[in-house]
């Protein structure tokens, strides 16, 4: 509960003998209650204008906050749960994105749940500039992998997040593209086998290619491949995304 929700309760109760000392003036006539009622009345909002202010100024960040607290986790019942990656993924230029999802950097006093860390809402969205959208590249089945890594000393330790996704070296065009894209800030949006969408960067620090190696191998068996991967940083690992990804509407048929 947010310290304005106890000022809103503050002011309900303010607003409530205020109705009830009008209805019983009416009802009794009596001059003494409507001026004792009066005085409660005004000492009252003189409190709160007075508790407002002074909480501001002087209490700690988070005091009228209500804290996650101390639970116990139980683990996931759901067996759905395979490793890698499905073989279509996202990328959006960070210049393309006009409004971010606030859950990239989740508000640590306000959270309900700590799930809610680590979770982006369906409905908090990102939202492109006009006539922009996040685009598709492959990965082989098997082929990708999205890790995130607590890093840095205690008292200001974050996370890399980083994702890789291989593919068969005559993709040319993907190579290519790769090597435009090396230098611009992005975000990755990759889908897991199982499903689930998990992002890697945000607003503060997109991803960037990290890495494209290319190699045609010695035998028939080596194959014959390119992987390239990403890297960003942030205060919490790759989050889980629920909402829709605002990718471009396929051409009217005919067009």
């Amino acid at each position: 509960m947010k310290f304005q929700s106890i000022l809103f309760f503050l002011a309900s109760v303010a607003l409530a003998l205020f109705a009830g000392a009008f209805v019983g003036n009416i009802c009794l006539n009596v001059m003494a209650l409507s001026q004792i009622t009066t005085n409660a009345v005004t000492a009252l909002v003189m409190f709160v204008v007075f508790i407002s202010g002074y909480a501001s100024d002087n209490l700690p960040q988070g005091l009228f906050f209500m804290a996650l607290s101390a639970k116990n986790i139980k683990r996931n019942a759901n067996p759905k749960n395979l490793g890698g990656l499905a073989q279509e993924h996202y990328y959006a230029f960070v210049e393309d994105i006009k409004t971010w999802p606030a859950g990239l950097n989740p508000d640590f006093l306000t959270a309900e749940s700590f799930a809610d860390l680590v979770t982006i809402a369906a409905d908090d969205l990102f939202v492109m500039q006009p006539g922009k959208f996040f685009h598709t590249f492959p990965c082989l089945l098997e082929g990708g992998q999205v890790k995130s890594t607590r890093v840095g000393p205690i008292g200001s330790a974050g996370y890399e997040q980083g994702a890789t996704f291989s593919n068969p070296d005559n993709e040319d065009d993907l190579k290519g593209h790769i090597v435009y894209i090396g230098n611009k800030p992005v975000i990755i949006i990759a889908r897991e086998l199982k499903g689930t969408l998990k992002v890697i960067g945000n607003k503060e620090c997109p991803a960037y290619v990290e890495m494209h190696e290319i190699q045609n191998g010695e035998k028939v068996a080596d194959g014959n491949s390119q992987k390239h991967g990403f890297k960003a940083y942030g205060s919490i690992p790759s989050p889980t995304y629920l909402g829709a990804i605002p990718v471009e509407p396929p051409p009217a048929a005919g067009a």
